[in-house]
């Protein structure tokens, strides 16, 4: 459900075009013989070197911090969202498919040009491509997004609607 062998084939056609790139999976297996299955793909396209596994990170900002883009291929209907609002919260650019709450927080946050229909991998793997092609543009998408994400949720944003219901 989260996709995470849609982002290893989207992994696949990324190294293609920046072969320099990493890709850090982050969480634990629900479905030990499907997250293996994924590993093995990884290992038979050659890039086991580019990629690293970890469980459920009880640091996530300092993985947040680490990454140029964070890539949210979920095939169900997020009800909010919440990796991505996070991702962009610190500043990264997020793509993800187009579907239930992603697409809210993701027009939100101006970034609707980063949703691509959902189980596109290749429309995935382009968006990613472009934003790796040009990190410039990377940092803006992301540090506007950052903004926007704080003026609709963030704590002023929240007080707000609180106030408004007394």
């Amino acid at each position: 459900e989260t996709g995470l062998e849609h982002f290893v084939k989207m992994a696949v056609l990324v190294h293609a075009v920046h072969p320099s790139s990493k890709f850090v999976v982050i969480g634990s297996a629900g479905d030990k013989s499907y997250y293996e299955r994924c590993v093995r793909k990884v290992k038979l396209e050659g890039l086991y070197t580019r990629f690293k596994f970890v469980g459920y990170a009880e640091c996530l900002p300092s993985a947040y911090c680490a990454m140029d883009v964070l890539v949210v291929p979920s095939l169900i209907r997020e009800g909010f969202g919440m990796t991505a609002l996070e991702g962009m919260a610190f500043g990264k650019p997020v793509v993800a498919y187009d579907s239930g709450g992603l697409r809210e927080i993701l027009h939100a946050a101006g970034c609707g040009e980063n949703l691509v229909p959902a189980s596109d991998i290749s429309a995935l793997a382009e968006r990613v491509n472009v934003l790796l092609a040009q990190p410039g543009m990377a940092l803006t998408i992301g540090s506007q997004a950052r903004e926007r994400v704080d003026a609709v949720y963030g704590p002023a944003a929240y007080r707000s609607r609180l106030q408004g219901l007394a």
